[in-house]
């Protein structure tokens, strides 16, 4: 069974080196769909292979670490709640002192842990209406700079298609 696998899997090599899977570029508006699907994917499908993989990725590492700041948020919280209530119930000035330093070291921690969370967040909206505008205007800007004689003297032409 093993075999029947591998080998299916070393015909579909084959396969795709022989252009079967692939199709024509997608146009512009098919790209900025895509993308608004997820980022990156716009551009892969248009031909700007090395544009999508990084905004894919650079999406997919701001949606992780927004998930993973947003927990250590939710159990850094629990934790000061519970460091609060000890606080409230210390029964001496210098338990309460001891209790205090903890608490406001917890609720520094917490404020950045909360600046984190929010930059992290900013970051996916940003690199999804950037992949976006890249799906929809810069990609598909063809830029050509060419040497051009111009009577007796070089010069140089620049050229932009959209």
């Amino acid at each position: 069974m093993s075999s029947l696998i591998l080998g299916f899997l070393l015909a579909l090599g084959t396969w795709a080196e022989e252009d079967i899977f692939r199709k024509k570029p997608v146009t512009r508006e098919e790209a900025v769909k895509l993308s608004a699907i997820f980022p990156g994917i716009g551009q892969i499908s248009s031909g700007h292979r090395l544009k999508g993989t990084v905004f894919f990725v650079l999406e997919v590492a701001s949606i992780t670490g927004t998930f993973h700041a947003h927990e250590t948020y939710r159990t850094k919280l629990s934790k000061f709640e519970q460091a609060k209530e000890e606080y409230l119930s210390s029964r001496s000035y210098s338990e309460a002192e001891e209790r205090w330093r903890k608490l406001s070291r917890q609720k520094e921690e917490l404020d950045r842990l909360r600046r984190t969370r929010y930059a992290l967040a900013c970051s996916c909206l940003g690199v999804y209406f950037l992949s976006l505008l890249d799906a929809a205007f810069i990609s598909s800007y063809e830029v050509s700079l060419e040497p051009v004689r111009i009577e007796d003297a070089l010069g140089i032409t620049l050229e932009v298609r959209w």
